[in-house]
């Protein structure tokens, strides 16, 4: 179930309508995607994609003209089958009203407006699904003399826009029957990069045959953040499960550390590394297929869920009292000092080391006192 998006810039169509400003109201829509180094790129080649599966697919608006205002609208086709509601959610700076969603605050010339980072394909879709069309309208509207009123069901009053633009995304199902997915929670989508044509090769791998691919992560993030792998087969395709357990699978990092060294089917929630604030790491992929694999296995495909997520560090999160090695081992003597998993106040644990070291000095002072007596009674 691999289908591609094609076609993309043939069916790019703009409107330009008379507008009684004196400026010139001009809006523009590319479309970008992440390239093998995490690098926004405008997206020219196809990309195999699956069902279920989220891809890098990042619409960008910018404004060429005077301050204007912006709305678009959706709509996911195929056929009879409307998949419309599957859009991408979008960010709180838009408004839905109706079909259309209107960007809060007029674009200044020259901004840029990102609409999403990236689109999952329906599940729904299935074999021989051609004539897909996923279709962004975008309208802008001139500032000057204009105020859009969000209250009402037409916030622009019937107003016709100065600009329309549609991009339109064809894609079709007639590459293959793979069943492998990625999948992104907690936002990694925005971080985690893997190359367009990575569920192509797994599918084609023969026995005797090896890949090695390249997955960037980029912390885009406010917050550090500690990146984790999942892949979840499930059992009912028990033939590909079994398949899946001979294979062998190794990651690395950029240090070239191995990070997994197994079979497909033991792998939950690895640790791919713990990324700092637009910190980047590399995660190498290489599979490999045993020669031996016998001839039952060389007309199925790949079955499984690949899942990317995140981990995110409150702020402040994670520290640990100053409280020296030695006081520490001091406390720890006594029974009093953090165990693995505590934590102790600072406050507390100051306190603790200075009425530990007061008794210390009354202990020494009784003893030079009673030295002392002793001395006097010889």
């Amino acid at each position: 179930m691999i289908m591609s998006i094609s076609g993309i810039y043939a069916l790019t169509s703009q409107t330009t309508n008379g507008s009684l400003s004196t400026g010139i109201v001009d809006i523009k829509l590319d479309d970008c995607t992440l390239n093998n180094e995490n690098e926004e790129v405008i997206l020219e080649d196809s990309t195999l994609v699956s069902p279920g599966e989220t891809v890098s697919l990042i619409p960008k608006i910018s404004n060429l003209g005077e301050e204007c205002y912006l709305r678009i609208k959706f709509s996911f086709k195929q056929g009879s089958n409307d998949y419309t509601t599957e859009i991408p959610t979008l960010s709180t700076d838009w408004i839905q009203n109706g079909e259309y969603f209107y960007y809060h605050k007029a674009l200044d010339k020259g901004e840029v407006v990102t609409v999403f980072n990236s689109i999952t394909i329906p599940k729904t879709i299935t074999d021989n699904s051609n004539n897909i069309i996923f279709r962004i309208d975008a309208e802008a509207i001139q500032e000057k003399n204009f105020e859009p009123d969000y209250n009402l069901a037409d916030p622009w009053l019937g107003v016709t826009p100065d600009v329309a633009i549609d991009n339109s995304y064809s894609m079709d199902t007639n590459h293959g029957d793979s069943k492998i997915t990625i999948k992104y929670e907690n936002k990694t989508d925005e971080d985690v990069h893997v190359p367009s044509n990575f569920l192509e090769r797994v599918s084609s791998l023969m026995p005797g045959d090896s890949m090695t691919e390249k997955v960037n992560i980029k912390n885009l993030n406010k917050k550090n953040a500690k990146f984790f792998m999942t892949i979840k087969i499930s059992d009912e395709f028990a033939k590909e499960k079994e398949m899946l357990n001979l294979l062998n699978l190794t990651l690395r990092n950029k240090k070239g550390d191995i990070l997994y060294s197994g079979k497909f089917i033991d792998i939950t929630k690895l640790l791919l590394g713990k990324i700092d604030i637009n910190g980047t790491e590399q995660i190498e992929f290489e599979i490999s297929v045993p020669s031996e694999l016998g001839n039952e296995y060389t007309k199925l495909n790949p079955v499984f869920d690949v899942y990317f997520l995140a981990e995110y560090e409150e702020p402040g999160g994670g520290g640990s009292s100053d409280q020296g090695p030695a006081a520490s081992a001091i406390l720890q003597s006594l029974g009093l000092g953090p165990k693995t998993g505590d934590s102790i106040d600072l406050a507390i644990t100051m306190f603790l080391i200075s009425s530990l070291g007061l008794i210390i000095t009354i202990i020494l002072g009784y003893i030079e006192k009673r030295k002392e007596n002793i001395d006097s009674n010889i």
